[in-house]
């Protein structure tokens, strides 16, 4: 269980409160019964005085002080129990009562005094005492009862937490269409209908962004396709080919624009096959238009099972980051066994690595950085997720490395 949890710690709470309550309870209830026995004793002696001054009619005397004279004994005496003297008593004063014939008895909830003196042997009924037991027990079962109905409450108070919690977490993993309205009062149902506000707000959000990226790009479709065809009835020449060129070029990336679309909307299945890596990053060169001096690698032979295309961006967004932001225009692609590492001298990034992998994060506010839409790395990131790869950073000796390992 975690030891953090909220439904943790008010059972801890419960459990805490109850025993704390059962064991002052005990001490006041032992408390009481010594009381009780000090009061016995007090009337005891009071009645021995009483006796001791030999008044003509003592049943009266003692009735009038709230005590009664029993007559029929016999039955009492064999069946009541003795109170026993407590161990704290001074030892001078229980050898005071029993010398003085003194034995407090217990029979049907009453309290009676038998005195056996040399000359008259006498029962007498104690008057009433308050029972501060009952008092006390109703008390202890009365708190205990209200605790037990408040912990009921605030389990079920509490309850919808979890399942606040599984929807938000169904959120996180791409789930749009949750609902986490309560037509409750309390700050659980609040944070649950403000949740629920701002994922409505989000799906808007990325509702037309969406459309606004497939509009955008079925609009760029169309003049590509009609330059195409305008093309294809040109006579060939070298102006022709470079056209043919940038319509293609273009083409290439409308339909990268559609992958990374998917990918941002978590909307695409991946097809893994073998590929060699020189021809991935051959791929992600042509896409860049860069020159021979730009990149450098030491890739020979090594092949890689991923979705081309897919790959293919991330590569090509990597040593579009490295170019963009090295001192020197360079990336330096190294691979060995365990991962592959796109260099570039820079400056170490300005905040923590992962908050260049969220969304639309374009880092300082510079002219290269306001030339693209903050998406580069957060593309890499998922795509490297999709694969079960993880992407890595760490800046040594002036520069810049960006790393992918298998997770």
């Amino acid at each position: 269980m975690n030891r953090h949890s909220i439904f943790l710690k008010l059972n801890l709470l419960f459990v805490v409160a109850i025993v704390s309550i059962s064991i002052v309870f005990f001490i006041f209830t032992f408390i009481g019964k010594k009381h009780k026995i000090g009061l016995y004793l007090n009337d005891a002696r009071h009645v021995m005085r009483i006796i001791k001054s030999n008044p003509p009619n003592l049943a009266l005397i003692l009735k009038e002080e709230g005590f009664e004279m029993i007559k029929n004994k016999e039955k009492i005496l064999n069946n009541a129990s003795s109170i026993v003297y407590p161990k704290s008593m001074p030892p001078f004063i229980q050898k005071r009562l029993l010398a003085k014939k003194i034995e407090i008895l217990r029979y049907d909830s009453d309290i009676y005094f038998h005195i056996n003196l040399p000359k008259h042997h006498y029962l007498i009924k104690n008057g009433s005492y308050p029972n501060m037991f009952r008092l006390l027990l109703f008390v202890y079962l009365t708190i205990i009862s209200l605790m037990v109905i408040i912990y009921i409450e605030l389990k079920r108070s509490l309850s919808p937490i979890r399942e606040l919690e599984f929807k938000i977490k169904s959120f996180g993993d791409g789930a749009c269409n949750i609902d986490t309205r309560s037509d409750k009062k309390d700050e659980i149902a609040a944070v649950g209908n403000q949740f629920y506000n701002a994922v409505q707000k989000i799906n808007a959000l990325q509702n037309t962004r969406t459309l606004f990226l497939r509009n955008m790009m079925h609009e760029l479709k169309t003049p590509i396709t009609k330059g195409k065809l305008s093309l294809s009835l040109m006579e060939e020449n070298s102006e022709s080919a470079m056209l043919e060129k940038v319509f293609h070029k273009l083409d290439t990336l409308i339909n990268e624009m559609a992958d990374i679309e998917r990918i941002s909307t978590q909307n695409i299945e991946i097809e893994k096959k073998t590929h060699r890596l020189i021809d991935i990053v051959d791929h992600a060169e042509d896409l860049l238009y860069l020159e021979e001096h730009q990149l450098a690698h030491n890739i020979t032979d090594q092949s890689l099972a991923c979705d081309f295309k897919l790959f293919g961006i991330a590569v090509k967004n990597l040593i579009e980051n490295g170019i963009k932001y090295g001192r020197d225009k360079k990336v330096e692609i190294k691979v060995d066994i365990q991962s592959i590492q796109f260099i570039n001298s820079s400056e170490p990034l300005k905040h923590e690595f992962t908050a260049y992998l969220e969304p639309f994060c374009k880092g300082e506010l510079t002219l290269e950085n306001q030339k693209g839409f903050g998406l580069g790395l957060y593309i890499v990131s998922e795509i490297m997720k999709i694969h079960d790869f993880s992407l890595e950073y760490r800046h040594e000796d002036g520069k810049n490395i960006f790393i992918i390992t298998p997770s």
